[in-house]
């Protein structure tokens, strides 16, 4: 049985189709509250979703702005996300709480930065 090493991370699944690796964290939006204020669905998804998201994080993108890019990227984009009103930083956090359960990591190779709240 082979094992995965530190550097070769699980590929966690797409949380809509169930089948193909997930690269991304997308926002649905509530057909009854179209972005309404904290309305919507996070979820991790892969391609499969591509026509239906209305909002999406790359996880990484070419070391640079994904997701899990940096400790700084993070912040920057928690901080982007909260300015929009269908924003629902419980619901995000659910989801983050979901992709490590699934065996993802959000540690970061770049430097630590503590997100607080504004």
């Amino acid at each position: 049985m082979r094992t995965r090493s530190r550097s070769q991370p699980r590929a966690v699944p797409c949380e809509a189709c169930g089948r193909e690796p997930a690269y991304s964290f997308s926002w649905f939006a509530d057909p009854a509250d179209w972005y309404g204020e904290r309305s919507g669905t996070w979820r991790i998804t892969g391609n499969c979703t591509a026509d239906s998201e209305q909002y999406y994080v790359l996880f990484r993108r070419r070391g640079r702005d994904g997701f899990l890019d940096s400790a700084a990227a993070q912040a920057e984009w928690i901080a982007h996300l909260r300015e929009k009103v269908w924003f629902n930083i419980w619901d995000f956090t659910a989801m983050l709480d979901r992709f490590v359960e699934a065996g993802g990591s959000l540690r970061t190779a770049g430097p630590r930065r503590r997100l607080v709240k504004p």
